[in-house]
């Protein structure tokens, strides 16, 4: 008697069901860190799956591979370790920061650095976005210019969310510090200084739709901080504007919604090139707690949001990427940096001394306050005091 194959009926479901498992097991994201394991920014890009986090160590990255960058259409998180302030992505004038141009979304994630030197002959000096929609959030954009639109972010369709941003000092045709082309777009807690052009200085919209709320558009270089273009919706809610609706260049062509909240007074920035705002600001607790797509948890400096600045006991979302300490600062230094100099061939390191009298030393011994670089001893021996 031929026996029935009871083996192989049995066999089939169960290898079904082990194809069935490890088709539907998750798959472990993973932290590709910069320079550590891998070169350059693309390379670790170019070799993570989605839901990867691409982890740049503090330090200044340049050169190829770190300039140009293309996401590539990969949902994964770029960010730094240490925050803006210690990773910066320095272009040199040789091209963009970063590229999203594969239908990106939400979960593209650029997050927490600092981009500077960016250049193109056409749009976006240091951000470029076509028909994408990634979250960009916790930048510093200084110095990057475009040819074209968009000294700082360019963007053509899609609708990515921009927050927790600064953009200083950036030149453009068209939008100084962003250009906007179709689509829908949001721009929540952003601060825009010092940027130039001749059509928006801080940004100029057309077409589609803008939702700016929280933001700063102050002492950008132009009679226009806001340039609203043909067929462009801009809505307006707790801004802070330089000129207020005068400062609205195209609101006549009727796509300006000015809402509640809009704040025309100087915002106080502590020092020219800081965007972070003195306790008397009326920008501080000048917020919405309910901006469109959520409050973020965070500032741009990492700090908690919604102190209550202003000590009124109603905590408030302060306008801008910086929320205002509680805590003044005694001492503030208006330099990007401070260098000091050795004689060629002498010790390295060489000594230094940076010596700081407070007012309060300066009573007590009959001084001035002042901040001295070195002792005499130390700028003649190392011939350079430093500048």
């Amino acid at each position: 008697m031929i026996p029935r194959p009871y083996s192989s009926f049995f066999l089939f479901p169960f290898s079904f069901f082990l194809l069935a498992f490890a088709c539907s097991a998750p798959v472990r994201a993973e932290t590709r860190a910069v320079p550590n394991a891998y070169p350059t920014i693309q390379a670790a890009i170019d070799a993570a799956a989605d839901g990867d986090v691409v982890l740049l160590k503090e330090g200044v990255y340049a050169g190829e591979g770190n300039r140009d960058v293309d996401f590539k259409g990969r949902k994964i998180t770029v960010k730094s370790e240490t925050g803006h302030g210690g990773c910066i992505i320095d272009c040199r004038g040789l091209g963009r920061g970063f590229v999203f141009q594969n239908d990106e979304g939400p979960s593209s994630v650029l997050d927490g650095l600092t981009i500077v030197g960016g250049f193109t002959d056409a749009s976006g000096g240091a951000i470029f976005c076509s028909r994408s929609s990634p979250t960009l959030v916790n930048l510093v954009l200084i110095g990057n210019r475009a040819r074209q639109n968009g000294g700082g972010i360019a963007i053509a369709g899609g609708g990515p969310r921009i927050g927790n941003t600064a953009l200083l000092g950036n030149v453009a045709a068209a939008g100084g510090g962003i250009s906007f082309r179709g689509g829908d777009q949001t721009v929540v807690n952003c601060t825009f200084n010092e940027n130039t052009s001749a059509n928006g200085a801080a940004i100029y919209c057309e077409g589609g739709s803008l939702t700016l709320c929280n933001s700063i558009l102050w002492g950008d270089k132009a009679r226009a901080q806001l340039s609203i273009g043909l067929n462009a919706t801009v809505s307006v809610t707790c801004c802070t504007i330089h000129g207020g609706p005068a400062g609205v260049r195209g609101a006549e062509r009727g796509g300006l919604f000015w809402g509640q909240g809009t704040i025309v007074m100087d915002p106080l920035f502590a020092l020219p090139g800081d965007y972070h705002l003195q306790g008397d600001s009326a920008s501080v607790d000048g917020g919405t707690n309910t901006p469109p797509g959520d409050l973020p948890a965070r500032d741009l400096d990492g700090g908690a949001r919604s102190q209550d600045g202003d000590g009124d006991t109603v905590p408030r979302i302060d306008i801008g990427a910086a929320e205002r300490s509680r805590v003044d600062p005694i001492l503030a230094a208006a330099p990007v940096r401070l260098e000091f100099f050795g004689k060629e061939g002498g010790p390295n390191p060489y000594g230094e001394a940076l010596s700081i009298i407070t007012p309060a030393a300066a009573r007590s011994s009959g001084r001035s306050p002042k901040i001295a670089h070195g002792s005499r001893s130390s700028r003649r021996r190392a011939g350079r005091s430093g500048r």
